[in-house]
């Protein structure tokens, strides 16, 4: 595991068909890095995001493979997608 959350990769070997996901803040109620293993690939980040039943109203940033990506890029095998929720403050 990562120990710092940056937007580059974590180092670490990932196990074929699996795909790593990060979320971050309001997101990340259930734990912030999760493996996803049964998930037909590739799919897109909108698939994966229902299938984690994570609320798309929420996301204001989806990245793969540490690229600022849309719902509908696709997602393969060893990806690394991350969810950021919207940022707000003043």
């Amino acid at each position: 595991m990562c120990l710092m959350r940056t937007w580059t990769r974590c180092s670490r070997h990932l196990k074929t068909g699996m795909i790593e996901v990060e979320l971050f803040g309001q997101l990340a109620a259930n734990g912030s890095m999760l493996s996803v293993i049964d998930l037909a690939l590739p799919t897109t980040a909108l698939r994966l995001a229902v299938h984690l039943k994570i609320n798309q109203e929420l996301v204001g940033i989806i990245t793969i493979d540490g690229k600022q990506s849309q719902w509908t890029d696709k997602i393969y095998n060893g990806s690394r997608v991350c969810y950021f929720p919207y940022l707000a403050g003043g």
